[in-house]
């Protein structure tokens, strides 16, 4: 106790005098009580020469150069990468069941530019939200999503175990709530087209009014033209691998995709620069390893995305790579 007692001492008195301005103020102590009641040019000299108090102190130096000029801007962060927009993977599947309304709407409250859906079929030739082709990993039900009615699906409940059960009689939503999720947040829907029957669901997007907010990712070229066919507002977004992928997409596709996705392999400088003689958007995933080394603290990997021109980035961990962006500055 000793110890700690002459500890807060020393703390004590090794602090500097109190007062707005530091030791020189008139309220800091011995010398101020000197400065005012001994010396017979105190107000002259200290309170009502120009040169001490109006033209240095107060106005000239202080007031502009804090208040007024655009050093006050000097803390603002100029985004280095402000064009860079975020896709969150199956929502925000970190915190809420994947492919879910509530994922959706907690990757939009994180920052999420885009959210990631995968559309399915049923056996009615309604569209709903579900990654595999069973119903069997992220449901209580089991069997195919295309053997099945919508009604049938909406009778199954979405398993939560991973989540505490904070989301009890989840429900799997249909492709067209997922949209209005979308709309409600004002951002965009990455639509996964697991369907083959991908101009019914563009039809569904074009009944929403919501083509400009689409864009459609398939590595089956057709499938992709059908999207055209239906509509010419939803944007398409083949994958590539490498330069001469590019080249077979570039001459396919006319006009040229508005989006192409970068998949293993295709980042590169000179696929990155073929890319971009079409100006297509170019995306790409951050799952598996470069967002594993990412939440391991090297974050060098998103850095070198964003870096080399990549302008879509979809993720797992979209608070932490929203947070990641916003805080790379341009240099003045």
């Amino acid at each position: 106790m000793r110890l700690i007692a002459l500890s807060f001492v020393i703390f004590i008195a090794a602090l500097p005098p109190l007062g707005c301005g530091g030791g020189d103020d008139d309220d800091s102590g011995g010398d101020a009580e000197a400065d005012d009641d001994a010396s017979p040019d105190d107000d002259a000299a200290d309170d009502d020469t120009v040169a001490d108090d109006d033209s240095v102190d107060d106005d000239a130096v202080d007031d502009d150069a804090d208040d007024d000029t655009d050093d006050d801007d000097t803390g603002e962060c100029i985004p280095l990468f402000p064009d860079v927009l975020l896709a969150a993977h199956r929502g925000g599947s970190l915190h809420a069941p994947e492919n879910t309304i509530p994922s959706y709407e907690d990757a939009f409250e994180r920052g999420a530019d885009i959210v990631e859906m995968d559309v399915r079929d049923t056996a009615d030739g309604e569209y709903v939200i579900m990654h595999d082709d069973t119903v069997d990993r992220t449901t209580d039900g089991t069997g195919l999503v295309s053997d099945m009615t919508l009604a049938e699906i909406k009778a199954l409940t979405v398993t939560d175990w991973m989540y505490g059960g904070a989301y009890p009689d989840l429900r799997v939503p249909t492709f067209e709530e997922a949209l209005e999720v979308v709309r409600d947040h004002g951002g965009q829907a990455y639509l996964d087209m697991k369907t083959d029957l991908a101009a019914g669901a563009i039809e569904v997007v074009i009944d929403m009014g919501m083509e400009e907010d689409c864009f459609v990712y398939s590595s089956n070229w057709n499938k992709l033209n059908d999207v055209r066919a239906t509509s010419a507002d939803v944007r398409i977004q083949p994958p590539t691998a490498s330069v001469s992928e590019t080249q077979a997409i570039i001459d396919f596709f006319d006009p040229d995709p508005e989006h192409i996705e970068l998949s293993d392999g295709g980042l590169t400088a000179p696929n990155i620069a073929l890319i971009q003689t079409t100006g297509a958007t170019i995306s790409m995933d951050a799952l598996g390893v470069r967002d594993i080394l990412a939440a391991l603290g090297y974050k060098e990997a998103w850095y070198q995305m964003m870096e080399m021109g990549v302008q879509i980035i979809q993720t797992d961990l979209i608070e932490s790579l929203v947070e990641y962006r916003d805080s790379l500055c341009a240099e003045e």
